[in-house]
């Protein structure tokens, strides 16, 4: 069973904090990418043990939302910088916050979280 975006995309992943520096998961995230046809990964510069924080994490945007959406619009620059057209994520956390930004600062980049974007490449 192979899946297939319905087009061509350039996507890049967000290494949420718990899942990436908390639990050392990097990689297998990255290969169910690598293996959808129609979807080309590209790397932020800070990612994996290096990743930046979206801002959403350690009850950061409960006490500090104007810090959390400044950090989580600092992380959308970064996958700016590489013409994405989506944002990946395998935490529901990183994706609201970093559509919250996206919203805040009027970015028409979007974040999806893994799951939900191979639900999309099944249901094609």
């Amino acid at each position: 069973f192979a899946l297939l975006h319905k087009y061509p995309i350039k996507v890049t992943y967000h290494d949420p904090c718990h899942l990436g520096r908390g639990l050392g998961i990097y990689d297998p995230p990255r290969n169910i990418i690598k293996s959808i046809k129609n979807v080309q990964l590209l790397e932020m510069k800070r990612s994996r043990e290096g990743s930046r924080c979206c801002g959403a994490g350690g009850g950061v945007k409960a006490a500090f939302p104007e810090t959390s959406i400044k950090l989580g619009r600092e992380r959308l620059r970064d996958a700016e910088q590489l013409g994405v057209d989506l944002i990946l994520t395998a935490c529901p956390f990183c994706t609201r916050n970093l559509n919250d930004a996206a919203n805040s600062y009027g970015s028409g980049l979007k974040t999806k979280d893994l799951s939900e974007f191979l639900l999309d490449c099944i249901q094609r």
